[in-house]
């Protein structure tokens, strides 16, 4: 699996489409990678805050087919981040992937874009599959996936 981080994106992945991974857990961010590479989704991108996520943004050529998102993210909060990939990217599936099960945040998630909200899951068998599951729905290259 190709995982590039910050600087690497822009010298090593062309016009490719990737997956986007914005994640601050080192853990966490394993356990997404190693699921990610299980379901044979490459390449991925990976920020670890807001600010690194935004850049990135900046200078992708084309739409992520997936962002995977997370919303706790230092520098720049996750909405912010949200917002900004939206107004950049509008077919972009972006999933909120986050421990917050708040009523507020989901709702606030899907007014500024999020395609889908997906809580985290505490166990590796259950983000395994939910992880599957999102590149299975949203990250087939050459599918709309705007909902």
């Amino acid at each position: 699996m190709a995982k590039f981080l910050g600087a690497d994106y822009n010298s090593r992945m062309g016009g490719e489409r990737v997956i986007f991974l914005v994640e601050d857990d080192p853990d966490t961010e394993a356990l997404v990678l190693r699921a990610l590479r299980r379901a044979e989704a490459d390449p991925v991108v990976v920020a670890r805050d807001g600010a690194e996520a935004l850049a990135l943004i900046a200078a992708m050529p084309d739409a992520p087919r997936l962002v995977l998102l997370d919303l706790k993210i230092p520098k720049i909060d996750g909405f912010t981040v949200l917002q900004r990939i939206r107004e950049r990217f509008e077919a972009s599936a972006i999933v909120v992937f986050s421990s917050d099960e708040s009523p507020d945040a989901v709702r606030h998630a899907t007014e500024l874009g999020a395609t889908r909200y997906a809580v985290k899951p505490t166990d590796y068998d259950a983000l395994d599959a939910t992880i599957r599951e999102l590149v299975h729905q949203y990250g087939v290259p050459g599918v709309d996936a705007r909902v």
